[in-house]
């Protein structure tokens, strides 16, 4: 659970004084010694915190039981996974660019009509545009946007900062029903799925991705593109809306292959309701799971919302 930062395993398992911030804002002008002695320390202190982490498997066998027989295999199958890559329908994704284009200049002229002035999806079309013209990419200037049409923005809690972020766009839009609170959602979804996803950097027609086995603090996977720049974070590839479908629309199986997904249902609950029995006793949740007849999300929210 602990960090996984090479900065952090340093501190852990090693007497190196901290020196990770010599690395960082390097620029060819400081010359090329200061960053050789930088990569020197990373590399030599890799492998002192792998020497300390072997003789932590020696005093703790099952940590390395659980590493021979979970991490290092999946790491082997990811590491494949991610060389493969996902195969590219390039023609529906150059439709799928010219789609988002047109979309995003029919946002921005319904929400121009309702306040008036010119508006552009980022930074670089609004000076484009000219002074004056806002950009829907800066969160000051929304917030002013909002503010002249007489909408209400409600802070953040813990903060007390007023936000235009995704989540309050939602609640100012079930409050009011302003059209262009609509119309800002879409040029988020627009942009969002755009500039991750839609103009990801492709190589020979595919998407690559690179995955981490242990990435989170709760151990699950994570990715992101790979370090060359190529490719974006498959994980979390778009599905719920019509423009996420479009995208999905372009990922296209190989050749005498089938796209497959597994759907593991309620699987933190499974093992919410097993550490809960082997702790307490009590197998009630257990035994619901088992019984394919009876569905949990229902009962949760029968109880959330008070209706049978």
């Amino acid at each position: 659970e602990l960090s996984h930062k090479l900065e952090f395993m340093v501190m852990q398992y090693t007497r190196e004084p901290y020196y990770k911030d010599e690395g960082r804002g390097w620029s060819p002008r400081e010359g090329k010694a200061k960053l050789m002695r930088y990569n020197a320390k990373d590399a030599a202190c890799t492998y002192e915190v792998f020497e300390r982490q072997e003789e932590e498997f020696v005093e703790r066998p099952e940590l390395l039981k659980f590493y021979r027989n979970h991490e290092k295999p999946l790491a082997a199958n990811m590491f494949n996974v991610e060389r493969r890559g996902v195969s590219v329908d390039r023609r529906k994704l150059k439709g799928l660019k010219l789609y988002i284009q047109q979309e995003l200049v029919k946002s921005c002229v319904k929400i121009a009509k309702q306040v008036g002035k010119a508006v552009a999806p980022d930074k670089k079309t609004a000076e484009i545009l000219g002074s004056g013209t806002i950009n829907l990419g800066s969160p000051d200037q929304v917030l002013e946007m909002f503010k002249g049409l007489g909408l209400k923005v409600p802070r953040k809690r813990g903060t007390g900062k007023e936000s235009t972020d995704e989540e309050t766009l939602h609640l100012m839009y079930a409050d009011s029903g302003h059209p262009v609170l609509q119309e800002m959602l879409f040029v988020r979804e627009l942009n969002k799925i755009g500039g991750t996803n839609v103009n990801a950097k492709l190589k020979d027609g595919c998407l690559y991705c690179v995955y981490i086995v242990g990435g989170t603090v709760g151990g699950r996977r994570s990715s992101h593109s790979n370090p060359l720049g190529y490719g974006s974070n498959h994980q979390n590839i778009p599905k719920h809306s019509k423009l996420g479908k479009k995208y999905r629309d372009c990922l296209v199986s190989r050749p005498g292959r089938i796209f497959v997904m597994c759907d593991q249902v309620s699987a933190e609950d499974w093992l919410i309701q097993g550490i809960i029995a082997d702790q307490t006793g009590d197998t009630h949740g257990l035994d619901e799971l088992r019984d394919r007849s009876i569905d949990r999300h229902q009962k949760l929210a029968s109880f959330i919302f008070a209706v049978p």
